[in-house]
């Protein structure tokens, strides 16, 4: 995906010259308090709208700032959709300790931003008050609370965020995934999940990392692996993945401190020789070794150009969140290179179909040249 970072910088300076009066900017706050928030979509210009990868342990702890960088809590956990390797909801709340009788929201990931410093997230538009308003829920019953269909359009109706789908699909929380126990088919013990990698601001979880020292006497490294390919059991609290020990030993690996080398390099799949646990888990990815550089990804024969710009297309007609000049943009593959072209209504369908392609070929193969409508008219053309 190729952004125009320039062209959102120069609006974001531009947007910082307007000066309110003060008796007016007075109404404004005493109005914003009361009402839920017109937007959460667009930055401060005291943030930087980071899509770099984090990992889950990393963000589930980290203070969140109002727009108005007051304290507004602590992320205490991600509620996420696996199969589609989604972030459904930022479970937010105050620090310390979660007690039962704490109340808990659970908000949009595009209603955050990285600070520049990268230590705290920054909330769009949203203060301290607007937060307090917001649906709140128990942790003790956060799947009936927070994690139902009807719960989750609620607060992204008070957001006004656009809901995603999960189907009838449970969610998770992603403290419980991470160091679940991994097995195969035939019950063999394959690792323990070590630490999930997120991109918050788009609401996706690019990888799964499996840690399998102890179990198959792999010392110190890591493998990563598409959250697609992962089925998880909540009553056993494990998770199986179709791959037997020896192809998980035979697999390159990566130390612990290049973690972030695993999302530019792409995951490991499990074997197509034996039943994927997922559509695309058959297929021969791409393995990250770490100490040495990322090997290229290497499709199977089936994954011709025509049948990855087929399925992409595919997705795109099925994914009911986005507009229909979103699901009808132009798809070209090339030798595996993925160009997406036309105009899209929002910025929101703009990265969606970005992530949808990269959901078949590599993020690092796709070229989204699409446009934003609202953009367009106003003369500002964004990528």
């Amino acid at each position: 995906m190729k952004l125009n970072r320039i062209t959102i910088l120069k609006a974001v300076a531009a947007s910082s010259l307007v000066v309110l009066p003060a008796a007016q900017a007075q109404n404004q706050d005493s109005s914003r308090q009361n009402n839920p928030p017109a937007n959460v979509d667009t930055p401060r210009d005291d943030r930087v709208q980071a899509a770099e990868p984090q990992r889950g342990s990393d963000l589930i702890g980290m203070e969140v700032m109002d727009s108005q960088a007051h304290k507004a809590g602590t992320v205490r956990d991600l509620l996420i959709d696996l199969k589609d390797g989604n972030i459904i909801e930022v479970v937010v709340g105050p620090g310390g300790l979660v007690r039962s009788e704490d109340k808990l929201q659970a908000l949009p990931p595009s209603c955050f931003t990285y600070a520049a410093s990268g230590k705290d997230l920054r909330l769009n538009s949203l203060t301290a008050d607007e937060l307090k308003n917001a649906p709140t829920f128990n942790m003790s019953r956060w799947k009936e609370e927070a994690a139902t269909s009807a719960k989750v359009t609620e607060n992204y109706q008070y957001f006004h965020a656009t809901a995603r789908t999960f189907g009838d699909r449970d969610l998770e929380r992603a403290s419980l995934i991470m160091g679940a126990t991994v097995r195969n088919d035939q019950d063999q013990k394959l690792g323990r999940v070590e630490n999930l990698v997120v991109v918050l601001p788009q609401g996706r979880i690019e990888k799964v990392i499996l840690s399998s020292g102890g179990f198959l006497g792999i010392e110190s490294e890591l493998t990563a692996f598409a959250p697609q390919s992962f089925a998880y059991n909540p009553e056993s609290d494990r998770l199986t993945l179709s791959m037997t020990p020896e192809s998980i030993k035979s697999a390159p690996h990566f130390k612990a401190s290049e973690w972030r080398s695993c999302v530019t390099a792409g995951a490991a799949s499990p074997s197509a020789s034996i039943t994927p646990a997922s559509p695309n888990a058959g297929l021969t990815g791409t393995y990250y070794s770490g100490q040495s550089a990322p090997v290229a990804a290497v499709a199977t024969s089936a994954q011709t150009d025509s049948s990855i710009t087929t399925e992409i297309q595919q997705k795109l007609h099925a994914d009911n969140t986005l507009s229909a000049n979103a699901r009808n943009v132009s798809v070209e593959t090339h030798a595996g290179k993925v160009t997406l072209r036309g105009t899209v209504d929002t910025r929101y369908d703009h990265l969606r179909i970005s992530e949808i392609a990269a959901s078949v070929a590599s993020i690092n193969d796709v070229d989204n040249q699409t446009l934003v409508a609202a953009d367009t008219v106003a003369g500002n053309v964004r990528r």
